[in-house]
């Protein structure tokens, strides 16, 4: 803070919970950027630029409910301000659970954060997904995904080869541009789809689990008869 040239051009940061907002990374930049933004005209680059999340609605087994209480162990808080969604309270860490799940929709992109000035610290998203006229596992949708064949001896496989109709879920995961400003190259992004090999980090996919008080009239008919749009609304407020 001595002289102007002591002031940084460029703020690198890795403030990502599996949830991308549960380690404050939206308060912690706009933060950062009333601190260290320049003067003279000189532009503050933040790295990376964007964050984007990436969602569909999916059945999981009904069990899963129960285990949602084990969220607080996957490094994901909860509560009105953090969750990504106004009502989510009930995320499940997926680890390598992913031949348990079926999806409704395609994925689709949830809601877009900037990373880079001006940071919105709250708003929301109206996202609408096709639905699926039948459901799909997820294997068949997203090359890469393990199939219930490589994860024989599962109990939520068993489930769902009982024909136990499962939950309706949000399953979610986010992605990253490493650069400037943002663009659609894969290979300047990082990424916790579960096709991507991720090297052992510490970042996984989650599932919010849906009450029957979140979930819209007509949206289960809608999903058995596998014809129209699922809207999903992501709020966000940090402060």
């Amino acid at each position: 803070r001595g002289g102007a040239e002591q002031w940084p051009d460029l703020i690198v940061s890795e403030i990502f919970g599996t949830d991308p907002l549960s380690e404050s990374v939206l308060p912690a930049l706009h933060r950062a950027i009333e601190d260290f933004a320049p003067t003279g005209g000189r532009a503050l680059a933040m790295l990376p630029c964007r964050c984007r999340l990436w969602g569909a609605l999916a059945r999981a087994p009904a069990a899963w409910m129960a285990m949602s209480a084990d969220a607080s162990n996957c490094g994901v808080e909860y509560g009105e301000v953090l969750a990504p969604f106004e009502s989510g309270t009930l995320l499940v860490d997926l680890r390598h659970e992913f031949s348990c799940v079926e999806l409704c929709t395609a994925p689709a992109v949830l809601a877009i954060h900037s990373l880079a000035p001006p940071i919105a610290t709250k708003g929301e998203n109206l996202a609408e997904l096709p639905l699926l006229a039948e459901p799909r596992a997820l294997h068949e949708l997203l090359p890469g995904v393990p199939s219930p064949e490589a994860e024989k001896g599962r109990r939520c496989n068993q489930e769902l080869q009982e024909g136990v109709q499962g939950d309706l879920c949000l399953l979610l995961w986010f992605d990253a541009d490493c650069t400037l400003e943002p663009n659609d190259d894969p290979e300047t992004r990082i990424s916790t789809a579960p096709t991507v090999e991720r090297g052992g980090t510490h970042w996984t996919q989650f599932a919010q689990m849906l009450r029957w008080e979140d979930i819209g009239e007509g949206v289960e008919a809608a999903v058995a008869e596998g014809k129209g749009d699922i809207r999903i609304k992501t709020t966000w407020r940090v402060d």
